[in-house]
């Protein structure tokens, strides 16, 4: 797999139980979505404040392209990777894939995640409500038109 920035092959590591990739040029972590809490978390936990977390911010830079070329490209699957805001509000803006699932993150952006995790012990609480009441919602949804009805059949 090559780093989506430096075009050099990224290096399989152990931190904390999770397997990652990562490049050794710009320290950039290429990680499944599903360990990417798992780290953070991890990383949140271990550390007794916030403080002893680098924050190593740093603004993208952004490297002129040509017309028509890509960003940034999965390692994995070589698909365009799509910017968002982690958590929705944090400033943390990370990369997906959209097909495979997997996350990019620059140099200390898993730190700045962990900061967050950190900063906001709610956030986490909040989350699993919010996920609660709409998964609520959907079974709901569900029941009220289930599938193969005269509704049509139920898109989740």
């Amino acid at each position: 797999m090559q780093c989506p920035v430096c075009q050099i092959n990224l290096r399989k590591t152990q931190k904390r139980e999770v397997v990652f990739q990562l490049c050794d040029e710009c320290r950039g972590i290429w990680i499944a979505a599903k360990e990417l809490e798992v780290l953070a978390n991890a990383l949140a936990k271990t550390s007794q404040s916030s403080n002893e977390l680098p924050t190593g911010f740093k603004p993208r830079e952004i490297d002129s392209v040509s017309p028509g070329q890509d960003m940034r490209l999965c390692p994995e699957c070589r698909c365009t990777l799509k910017e968002f805001n982690f958590a929705y509000d944090s400033n943390i803006m990370i990369d997906k894939c959209s097909t495979c699932s997997g996350i990019w993150m620059d140099a200390n952006e898993i730190n700045q995640i962990a900061r967050h995790i950190q900063a906001n012990p709610e956030a986490e609480s909040l989350g699993n409500a919010i996920c609660g009441f709409q998964k609520k919602q959907d079974d709901l949804k569900k029941d009220k038109y289930p599938k193969n009805t005269f509704y049509g059949p139920s898109i989740c």
